[in-house]
């Protein structure tokens, strides 16, 4: 019985810990593991180190997507290296900077259809046309070694 309840403890902390870790752009199944076997003090210490500042850095590309962007990386990621398409869309979007990409790649995959690749692509260099002076562009491209 005793096992049971600290399984269920360390299934909590490990969930807390894993949720954390996505926010803080880093790996989920690892806190998941050091927050379930150290609880309290797993999640003291991913609260410690904060949030990973490399953000999530496509080595391929070089493009550097924000840590907010709520799309699947791994399937924009094939797409974009596949795709001639998608790869054209990215090319017009790719000089307003990283933070349209972003944008372009989150719409797309919430769509899931080609047939409105055209029309996300133009509503997304709309908005980064339109957006304020002064709003970041999000160009931080790093060069891969």
């Amino acid at each position: 019985m005793v096992f049971v309840i600290y399984l269920i403890i360390a299934l909590v902390f490990g969930l807390i810990g894993s949720s954390m870790a996505t926010s803080r752009n880093r790996s989920s199944g690892l806190w998941f593991v050091l927050c379930a076997v150290f609880g309290l003090f797993g999640i003291i210490a991913l609260l410690l180190i904060g949030k990973n500042p490399g953000g999530g850095t496509s080595e391929a590309s070089g493009v550097l997507l924000p840590p907010t962007a709520n799309f699947d990386r791994t399937k924009w990621q094939v797409l974009s290296e596949v795709d001639p398409d998608i790869q054209a869309a990215i090319a017009k979007v790719a000089p307003f900077g990283d933070r349209w990409v972003s944008q372009l790649a989150e719409k797309y995959l919430a769509v899931g259809d080609k047939q409105y690749l055209d029309s996300i692509v133009s509503n997304v260099i709309g908005a980064a046309q339109s957006a304020p002076p002064g709003t970041p562009r999000g160009n931080n491209r790093q060069q891969s070694v």
